[in-house]
């Protein structure tokens, strides 16, 4: 409940985290997918070519100690966006696709879709950025709402990534450094490549959107976080 709605004759998918866990999932007694994996899913029923796809990387909830944190990997193309990024990030993106028989490699993935700051939603922010910094030498870009990306950087990932050692001595860094940001508006949509991404404040605890992304033609919808609104 409460996620986006489409206009007249979008396909849309909605996904809520406790809702789906029962299906398939991760988990390590099981394998990364459990037994009803949860691979790619085409957005309508005309296949994957060419169209939008999923990938629910993970369905669990904050407390959830058999599922990783709900997170998607999003396709279009070759255009790929995650949305929402929990720790271990690269082992969950690493093991949810080569169980659906790709994996897909994070140099491959072209940003982040950040739905809010809790840390079942972002804690892998910080090994993602300096896997971006150090292995690929580019910065990552983050898209979300201005509430969010406010407070990204001084109340969640400074403590930790706000000076490098290097053989001059402490370096600082800032947000500029690791991030690019992406700021996303309630009232026009926001083009991510080939996507186009809408947002709605949901009812949270914190300054939280749910999204409709928009590509070739097909709309998928997310509720993220919310009472029923």
């Amino acid at each position: 409940g409460g996620g986006p709605r489409g206009a007249s004759g979008d396909v849309e998918v909605e996904l809520q985290a406790d809702r789906v866990g029962g299906g398939g999932g991760l988990g390590a007694d099981r394998g990364p997918l459990g037994g009803g994996a949860l691979c790619r899913r085409p957005v309508s029923g005309r296949g994957m070519s060419g169209g939008l796809s999923f990938v629910p990387l993970g369905v669990g909830d904050a407390f959830s100690a058999r599922w990783y944190s709900t997170c998607f990997l999003l396709e279009h193309g070759e255009t790929r966006w995650l949305v929402d990024c929990p720790h271990p990030i690269l082992k969950i993106l690493r093991e949810s696709t080569a169980s659906c028989g790709e994996p897909v490699e994070p140099s491959t993935v072209s940003g982040v879709i950040l739905t809010h700051l809790h840390a079942d939603h972002c804690s892998g922010l910080e090994s993602l950025a300096f896997y971006f910094y150090f292995a690929l030498g580019r910065r990552l870009p983050i898209a979300a709402h201005p509430a969010v990306l406010r407070r990204l950087w001084d109340n969640h990932l400074a403590a930790g990534m706000d000076a490098l050692l290097t053989a001059e001595g402490l370096t600082r860094k800032t947000f500029d450094d690791y991030f690019e940001a992406i700021p996303l508006s309630l009232d026009a949509p926001t083009a991510l490549g080939s996507f186009t991404v809408e947002c709605h404040m949901t009812r949270h605890h914190v300054p939280t959107t749910a999204l409709r992304v928009s590509a070739g033609g097909q709309v998928w919808g997310y509720s993220a976080d919310t009472s029923f609104d």
